[in-house]
């Protein structure tokens, strides 16, 4: 406001708010327009949005020099405190969700339920979504790949914001607006939406009727004065205090998603919530599941990465409505640094699991990769612990997958071969694959070129001939490329018009690399380029100028040598286009 009506010179014109999406630009203007209209420091006042597209004569349109036209415009603006100031831009938004056809409205205001500022995971939502009955399959499509479609199309009319993109170019992470967000809070009240936050756990009788609740950093004895909640669909816990008396009666329950919470056990009460179809303990401390988890026979989704989990109950293979079971044991107990991880063992019995799409991040045996066979319905894999014996069944349980996507193989230990020219022919539809481990003889499997679907590569530890590198090239869908301890290579050459649409190559831990040629015309589209822990790459390639559209480099742990020899501005290109260059050089000195 000082800057406005204090400021002596009277030539200001414009003031700029600048910030990221969400965290208050437009909430600050509206409310800073409205003491400036309310105020005697100017003749008038006029409020104008403007899009992408604007042009100063339609905006010239829109703005009337006449006083009495801005009174009339001002005073017909709905100014509601109730409604937090918002105003116009509130009946704007409901229109917006208004406008939703019937299935993605009720998608889009179910995400009410997230707290303020939480980055939503893409899946964690799908599933969530299928959980909540919300979701139907349409033709030939799964309910994850119609809710995928969903999520894309809250995307593209701004309802949900783009946090991170996935390698598909898709929001991998998403956030609300504040604004949106209070508009569907406010909407979701009639639906029995309920969020108790921090030490605001006041309730009334209404609350018995409560369908959805979060609780937010909730702690000390807010469970004394919750009641009990028959008709509760979904329980967020974030950071609160965890009461085993919350489960009582809650016969209804379909959700129950647990985040950052320090009890070690998981009550064996919530075996009796038989409506149960997606359980969360992601990212908690819950080191034991109760033994008789298999009486969730609804249960769809089996969210615990990052749990504390080291063993499965052996009921688990009851659950023959599982579609997506996700597993990892945190490394240490903050919440900050859960890395490293391990995988966890299974039961006998995943034959059973014949819903199975996602099973993440198991540790392989030869009886469980004998029984991966029977999940015809697989889209996720990643196994751990893979050696010479399990290579023997392996290739024969992949083949019946025809519906794999992802395929991820970590080898026991660096003593193994991994030997997979059997696997030919591979599962055609793989869009990404991750290798850890030694490739025989360094040289990938002769049916890698058949892989014309592979958006993401990720091999480490391959020790992968520089010879290898022309299979790749030629892949005509790979975005991003991931050459991670490759400890034999010691120069790459990228011959003109190899990797015709790659995005982004990662080259780490490379400790004989010494050159790295980019030929003219080659990675035409690469935007990102990361250079790591090459301890014999002391010259910045002179060719690095052939890379025409690069964005972003990023050093990491380079010689620091390199780091001085490489301009602030990536060096020259034609056209005056210059790279951003990023330099992150941690603890190496040279």
């Amino acid at each position: 406001m000082k800057w406005l009506t204090a400021d002596a010179d009277s030539r200001r014109t414009i003031v700029t708010v600048c910030g990221m999406g969400g965290v208050g630009k437009t909430t600050l203007a509206t409310n800073v327009y409205r003491k400036v209209a309310c105020s005697c420091h100017f003749d008038c006042a006029a409020w104008v949005a403007v899009s992408r597209n604007f042009t100063p004569e339609k905006n010239a349109q829109g703005a009337s020099p006449g006083t009495r036209h801005w009174k009339n415009v001002y005073d017909s603006l709905a100014w509601d405190g109730e409604d937090h100031g918002i105003g116009q831009v509130w009946s704007i938004l409901n229109f917006s969700i208004d406008d939703l056809p019937y299935h993605l409205k009720r998608c889009f205001l179910y995400c009410s339920i997230f707290p303020e500022d939480m980055l939503i995971k893409r899946k964690i939502l799908i599933r969530e979504w299928i959980a909540q009955g919300l979701i139907e399959e349409r033709g030939q499509l799964t309910m994850e790949e119609v809710a995928d479609g969903y999520v894309d199309e809250l995307v593209q009319r701004n309802l949900l914001l783009v946090a991170l993109k996935n390698e598909y170019g898709r929001a991998k992470r998403g956030l609300i607006h504040d604004l949106i967000r209070e508009v569907i809070v406010h909407r979701t009240r009639d639906d029995r939406f309920l969020q108790l936050s921090g030490s605001t756990t006041r309730v009334d009788s209404k609350t018995k009727k409560t369908r959805y609740l979060t609780l937010d950093r909730c702690n000390g004895d807010y469970h004394q004065s919750t009641p009990n909640m028959p008709s509760l669909r979904s329980l967020y816990m974030l950071r609160s205090e965890f009461h085993a008396s919350l489960f009582s009666g809650l016969r209804l329950l379909t959700v129950l998603n647990l985040w950052f919470i320090k009890t070690s056990k998981l009550p064996g009460a919530v075996t009796n919530l038989r409506n149960l179809r997606y359980l969360g303990i992601r990212s908690t401390y819950i080191e034991e599941l109760p033994k008789e988890l298999g009486k969730l026979h609804n249960l769809q989704t089996l969210e615990a990465k990052w749990s504390m989990i080291k063993t499965l109950p052996s009921t688990i293979t009851k659950l023959k409505n599982l579609r997506h079971l996700i597993l990892f044991t945190r490394g240490g107990p903050d919440f900050s640094f859960p890395a490293p991880g391990a995988a966890i063992v299974l039961p006998d019995g995943l034959q059973n699991l014949r819903c199975l799409q996602t099973l993440k991040y198991v540790r392989a045996d030869q009886k469980m990769v004998r029984s991966l066979g029977s999940l015809v319905q697989m889209r996720s894999l990643e196994l751990f612990g893979v050696d010479e014996t399990i290579l023997v069944d392996l290739p024969s349980a992949l083949s019946k997958m025809s519906c794999l996507v992802r395929l991820g193989i970590v080898s026991s230990d660096s003593n193994v071969t991994l030997d997979l020219e059997s696997f030919s022919p591979p599962p055609l539809k793989l869009k990404t694959l991750a290798i850890t481990g030694k490739l025989t003889s360094g040289i990938l499997p002769s049916w890698f070129s058949s892989l014309t679907n592979l958006v993401q590569l990720y091999l480490r530890s391959s020790e992968l001939r520089e010879d290898s590198i022309g299979i790749l090239s030629a892949l005509p869908r790979l975005l991003h490329l991931s050459l991670v301890y490759a400890q034999t290579v010691k120069s790459l050459t990228f011959a003109a018009c190899c990797f015709p649409v790659l995005r982004e190559l990662s080259l780490q831990g490379l400790p004989n690399l010494i050159d790295i040629e980019f030929q003219t015309e080659s990675l035409a589209y690469l935007r990102s380029l990361m250079l790591g822990r090459c301890p014999k790459l002391a010259d910045v390639p002179k060719s690095i100028g052939n890379l025409m559209h690069l964005e972003n480099l990023e050093l990491f742990e380079m010689p620091s040598e390199f780091a001085k020899k490489m301009p602030d501005d990536g060096g020259d290109h034609p056209d005056d286009q210059r790279i951003t260059v990023v330099k992150n050089i941690f603890s190496r000195s040279g």
